[in-house]
């Protein structure tokens, strides 16, 4: 898939954000369903979006830099809530002391650019000088996460060196576009669906790889209908 026809889907979409459906729990005395590897992984991908919003709007709209005077704590762990919506297990939460990535975006010239936030006009004026007459923004690379923190590798790239396009997990933003650009991809990802042909197969695809990383290949076997790996002594069972 190009990366400008991926880009261009998220720029053409509607400013709205649309979240994932809530599903209804198992009848009471039925088994509960093993969750199915494309809802667990855009769920959770959903979720390091929208942690990746909120910190990208204290980094650059509240100025909320994290340092020992000003730690700030942010939630690596969303909730566990039960089918109802409640939450009955607040997710981990830990304090950072200093700049961190968030899961969707990096700041590349972190150094430079925030030398130049903290610089007064002379310091500013003699750095623009150095940087070609140009004022200096945050060069941030932003990418989709499949689950935790495995990037998809949906976009291309041309090789400096040997010319070829190649597919990477990341592209550049400025930092005035990030925070829209983080929503649309939200959006994106919330309207993909398994089996579309476009971002949605491709990121299943992903999914199941590394479902499968920490699986016996020889006890476990993927179960398409079910869309999850089984033990293969089991799998007659699961799919009734």
């Amino acid at each position: 898939m190009a990366t400008t026809n991926l880009l261009q889907d998220i720029y053409d979409l509607a400013e709205e954000v649309k979240l994932p459906t809530k599903k209804m729990g198992a009848p009471k005395g039925e088994p509960k369903a093993k969750p199915r590897i494309f809802d667990r992984y855009k769920a959770l991908s959903l979720w390091k979006l929208e942690q990746s919003i909120e910190q990208a709007k204290g980094y650059f709209i509240e100025k909320e830099r994290a340092s020992e005077s000003n730690p700030l704590k942010i939630q690596v762990e969303p909730d566990t809530k039960d089918e109802n919506g409640k939450v009955i297990k607040k997710g981990r939460v830990v304090t950072k002391k200093q700049y961190f990535a968030a899961p969707n975006w990096t700041i590349k010239n972190r150094k430079q650019y925030e030398q130049w936030e903290a610089a007064n006009d002379a310091e500013k004026a003699a750095m623009k000088k150095k940087n070609r007459g140009k004022d200096i923004y945050a060069d941030i690379h932003v990418s989709i996460k499949v689950g935790g923190s495995a990037s998809l590798k949906c976009f291309k790239r041309k090789n400096k060196k040997s010319g070829a396009v190649e597919p990477v997990g990341f592209f550049t933003c400025k930092e005035l576009m990030l925070i829209e650009t983080l929503e649309k991809l939200h959006a994106t990802l919330s309207q993909m669906e398994s089996g579309d042909g476009n971002l949605g197969t491709e990121f299943h695809e992903y999914a199941k790889l590394i479902a499968k990383q920490n699986l016996d290949e020889e006890l476990y076997e993927y179960n398409e209908e079910l869309d999850v790996y089984v033990k293969l002594e089991e799998e007659g069972e699961a799919a009734a």
